[in-house]
């Protein structure tokens, strides 16, 4: 890790880092016992030629790899005059083998195949956030000043690029009794994700230029080759105490979740076999606000 920081104005920090990692020997699953193609249709059972009397051995080695580079921005300010403010933005690069404990190979027979962006890889990612406490008013009315007066406010902002995803066959194609064939690819899958909603719904990427894997094979596309479309949310939240009696308060609290109830869409449907392929049929959280009233 190196980085840099500089003070100004007072209260205000920039920084600039790289941070980079490299793993080794990570858990990756295996299958040691998996079925090998035969013309024929033999059943399943009788094409496991290293140990014919049982089915699946499962297996977690250590030979998984990844490797991380990012560059980080950030910008703070110190709580001063009531605001404080924090701002982070990274641009990074996440390459690995196996993004979880006990990931399991397409191919059991090679792992080279599975070397790609890992699940977690985010290029973009900015979150900002402040608190800021509005003043006191001290000069009005005290009906006013308790009711407009001395509000605390604070805000998030998440914006991030999306994840990749696989696109699977649906089918044991290859006989390995796996089941995590990925689909043939023939041509560039990736649409402009600046068209209007309802074609982004209808099919996210290309699905045309993918096809099924033929038998005894494990698929030509890629780990990770797509990605989704990312998030984007605003919070809001407000937070005022009334004064009762001596030592005796009221806490009101207002929070806006997905403030601009703004339609982040789910995943689309990566398997080549289903009727829905490359259509979304999902979407995160909408807008949600709750209101809370604490006695102190």
């Amino acid at each position: 890790n190196l980085s840099l920081q500089r003070q100004f104005f007072g209260s205000y920090i920039a920084s600039l880092a790289y941070v980079g990692s490299k793993g080794n020997h990570l858990f990756v699953g295996g299958e040691l016992n998996p079925g090998i193609y035969a013309p024929g249709g033999k059943p399943l059972d009788q094409r496991r030629p290293l140990y014919p009397t049982f089915a699946t051995i499962s297996d977690q080695a250590s030979f998984g790899n990844s490797i991380y580079h990012s560059l980080q921005l950030s910008l703070n300010k110190r709580l001063s005059k009531g605001l404080t403010i924090l701002a982070n933005y990274t641009f990074a690069k996440l390459i690995d083998d196996s993004s979880g404990d006990g990931s399991v190979p397409s191919n059991p027979f090679s792992y080279r195949n599975q070397r790609g962006p890992g699940d977690f890889d985010i290029p973009h990612r900015f979150i900002g956030s402040y608190i800021w406490q509005l003043p006191k008013l001290e000069r009005l009315h005290p009906l006013l000043r308790h009711v407009v007066g001395s509000w605390e406010t604070n805000g998030l902002v998440t914006l991030e690029s999306g994840r990749p995803f696989s696109v699977s066959s649906g089918k044991d194609n290859s006989g390995s009794g796996i089941n995590a064939d990925r689909a043939d690819v023939t041509g560039d899958p990736r649409l402009d994700t600046g068209r209007p909603r309802a074609q982004l719904i209808d099919r996210y990427f290309n699905t045309a230029v993918f096809a099924q894997n033929p038998v005894g094979t494990f698929g030509t596309s890629g780990r990770n080759i797509l990605r989704d479309a990312g998030t984007a949310t605003v919070d809001f939240g407000m937070i005022k105490g009334f004064p009762i009696h001596e030592r005796h308060r009221l806490q009101f609290r207002a929070e806006m979740f997905n403030l601009f109830n703004r339609v982040n869409l789910g995943r689309p449907n990566a398997n080549q076999s289903a009727g829905n392929f490359g259509r979304i049929t999902g979407a995160g959280s909408p807008r949600v606000i709750q209101l809370a009233l604490k006695y102190m």
